[in-house]
């Protein structure tokens, strides 16, 4: 499809949506004038619109007005797919998520997000990265320290993100049952990431704020797709200006993951350089569950920017080899 194809222009995209959300007949002048385009070009559109079975209707009437008359039944496009059909779908919302190239890429986001919150029931990524810890053992430290206590919060926590578990959390001034969605890194602290049942509105709860916590018996939908709450951790990761850009270069493929233990990565992408050497980023938040998953890659990957960055794993490599020696 070529860059200057009408699918790539906003004006597009804007008068489709405009002229199908129509819902009773408009004067054709004026429709021109809220498009700001010539009765030559609406015409187009409309004919478009007609080769996609959308029928507008052009009407003149005695004093020589026209008018533009939507269709009586608008065409309503229903996908019916099976279980695995719809989890195959759901692997490519990460991807879809992060489309930014055409003009109705938020519509088509906002889309994904409604119909992945009306089947939260099957959703893909939360029982997928419960799999994925088990059969990978990925058994992540904690930034606080290793106490047992600590430890048994954490998991306790998990396994209620697992069990869609409503949530009854005691702080310190304050206490609030919760659905919590996920566990990571924000802020510099293991956080929760979480809907406050009471209000509906999203919050982060640092795990090292939390003195009690225990099963809520309330039952609770879930109100916040994953592309929101990616949206949430990104919002309050930009306030805070905690993130940076992390380049690697990949050595060997095989063994990396384009994933981290509790931790949000921020537009990852992967590409080839001119030397033909594979290269990765994404905006993380610098903690100790990265340094540990670059310490296991090894030599698979190297870490090319940011410097201030990788001081801080090289000291952390020092450190850690100290105690092991």
């Amino acid at each position: 499809m070529s860059s200057d194809s009408s699918m790539n222009q906003k004006e597009f995209w804007n008068t489709v949506k405009y002229l199908t959300k129509l819902d009773h007949p408009k004067a054709y002048s004026q429709i021109c004038q809220d498009l700001s385009v010539t009765p030559a070009g609406l015409n187009s559109h409309i004919n478009f619109l007609k080769g996609v079975g959308y029928s507008l209707e052009v009407e003149e009437n005695l004093d020589g007005i026209k008018s533009v008359r939507p269709p009586e039944e608008k065409p309503l496009i229903e996908i019916k797919c099976t279980l695995y059909d719809w989890l195959q779908f759901q692997s490519h919302f990460p991807a879809l998520a992060k489309a930014t190239e055409l003009p109705c890429s938020e519509d088509f986001k906002n889309k994904i997000a409604e119909v992945e919150s009306t089947y939260s029931q099957h959703d893909l990524f939360e029982p997928l990265n419960a799999l994925d810890e088990i059969m990978h053992h990925q058994k992540p430290t904690l930034i606080q320290e290793n106490s047992f206590a600590q430890s048994e919060l954490v998991g306790f926590i998990e396994e209620s993100i697992i069990d869609k578990q409503s949530l009854y959390v005691k702080l310190e001034q304050s206490s609030m049952s919760v659905y919590p969605h996920t566990l990571i890194y924000l802020e510099g602290e293991l956080s929760v990431v979480a809907e406050n049942i009471s209000d509906g509105s999203l919050l982060n709860i640092p795990v090292s704020h939390i003195e009690s916590i225990n099963e809520d018996e309330s039952e609770h939908v879930a109100k916040y797709s994953l592309l929101e709450i990616n949206d949430f951790v990104a919002s309050v990761r930009s306030i805070h200006e905690q993130e940076t850009r992390l380049i690697l270069k990949i050595n060997g493929l095989a063994n990396f993951e384009n994933s981290i233990p509790r931790n949000f990565l921020g537009n990852p992408a992967m590409i080839t350089n001119s030397d033909g050497d594979l290269i990765w980023g994404a905006t993380v938040e610098s903690n100790i569950e990265i340094f540990n998953w670059l310490f296991e890659l090894g030599q698979d990957v190297e870490i090319l920017d940011p410097t201030d960055f990788k001081k801080e794993y090289l000291n952390y490599c020092e450190d850690k080899l100290k105690k092991l020696a």
